[in-house]
């Protein structure tokens, strides 16, 4: 359980939760319940959770995206990322704009791809308007993808659900 109330896109601290004891339905505690602190522990929260509250699997996304997942980290301008705005957990689509001028061309790179950590790297202390955002992506063809239209062309991150929606 949540000892205080935990924030959307924070990332979970052992000092941040504890176990209680709780009657639960017939096999809700085997399959969906936690057991212990530390398996929550680097979970980012993607739903509000709030003092007191049950911690449920559904308000978290793990630090590692999804099982079998590639990361790919990319600096940003924040104006390229949802005006700075996006946290761990939030669903976005890869846009590339190759070329320059009369010749350039916007296209889809990957679609769906999880948030799973945001770095600031503005130039003075609480400049956000340059980014460092990592992304879980589904397969290692879209990891390339990424890579390549980082080193080629303007990225730019579409969020398509937010974290906890």
């Amino acid at each position: 359980m949540a000892r205080h109330e935990l924030r959307v896109g924070s990332r979970i601290n052992a000092s941040d939760v504890t176990v209680a004891r709780m009657q639960l339905p017939t096999g809700l505690a085997a399959r969906r319940a936690f057991h212990r602190a530390g398996q929550v522990v680097g979970a980012v929260v993607v739903g509000p959770v709030g003092t007191g509250e049950l911690v449920q699997a559904s308000s978290l996304a793990s630090h590692t995206g999804p099982t079998g997942s590639r990361q790919v980290s990319m600096p940003i301008d924040a104006a390229k990322a949802v005006g700075g705005r996006l946290v761990a957990g939030d669903i976005v689509d890869v846009a590339a704009t190759l070329g320059t001028g009369g010749s350039a061309e916007t296209t889809w790179i990957v679609r769906g791809a999880t948030v799973i950590a945001v770095d600031g790297q503005g130039s003075s202390l609480g400049d956000r308007s340059h980014q460092v955002i990592t992304l879980a992506l589904a397969s290692e063809k879209d990891a390339l993808s990424v890579a390549n239209a980082v080193a080629g062309g303007s990225i730019s991150l579409v969020r398509t659900t937010e974290a906890g929606s």
